[in-house]
């Protein structure tokens, strides 16, 4: 009767910590799978970005561009629309090394400053 006892304790602590295990396991994945999302937004900014200038050099001539070109373009000058994308693709793929190099100590310090906080709450 006293090793079933004990067993039923054994039980009782692994299932908790197997728990709290699971439960860090499943923050570490949804804020990794936010970094992921952060990813595919910076890389579909410098593509568009980058598109942009490819289709300037194409249609350099406004006045042909079709109104699907010019509606991509924002309305603006082949100029400033140019700059604007060649800008806007520099700064998403200056951005993300940062975030690729930065994610892994936020995440863990994320994980690590909210596993004090639900071990506060509990006690």
């Amino acid at each position: 009767e006293a090793i079933v006892s004990r067993l039923v304790k054994l039980a009782g602590k692994v299932a908790g910590e197997v728990v709290d295990d699971l439960r860090r396991r499943a923050e570490a994945a949804r804020l990794e799978g936010y970094r992921e999302y952060l990813y595919l937004l910076l890389n579909a900014l410098a593509f568009y970005g980058y598109l942009v200038c490819i289709v300037v050099e194409y249609h350099s001539v406004e006045k042909d561009q079709p109104g699907y070109v010019r509606a991509m373009l924002g309305w603006m000058p082949n100029g400033d629309a140019g700059w604007l994308g060649n800008a806007v693709g520099d700064f998403a793929w200056t951005v993300e090394p940062m975030v690729i190099l930065g994610s892994p100590a936020a995440i863990g310090s994320m994980l690590s400053s909210r596993g004090k906080r639900g071990k506060e709450k509990a006690a």
